[in-house]
């Protein structure tokens, strides 16, 4: 085998580890401690918001590939924020609880 095939096939190897890898999440809820999660969808981290200060509520694996990246406010006064950075929900653990 020519070593240009060679390399070929480690960077075909190395690129489908890339896809199929998954994120680092931060699992946890008010009053916990966060572990460290390995999630398919990447990460979500929900809290709500008040007038002067912002409440963490909880925070782990997103639940379907079709959430857009970014936060997003509901009716109830909880936002939701979805990411797919390696602890991109860091955020939302480091906020105090209610």
């Amino acid at each position: 085998m020519r070593p240009s095939n060679v390399l070929c096939i480690i960077g075909f190897v190395l690129m489908c580890g890339e896809v199929v890898s998954d994120t680092e999440c931060f699992k946890y809820s008010n009053g916990q401690f966060a572990i460290i999660k390995e999630c398919d969808y990447g990460c979500v981290y929900r809290f709500k918001q008040s007038a002067d200060r912002s409440a963490r509520i909880d925070g782990g694996c997103a639940n379907s590939r079709s959430n857009k990246e970014g936060c997003f406010g509901g009716k109830d006064g909880i936002t939701h924020c979805y990411c797919t950075e390696d602890r991109c929900n860091q955020a939302g653990y480091e906020m105090p609880d209610n």
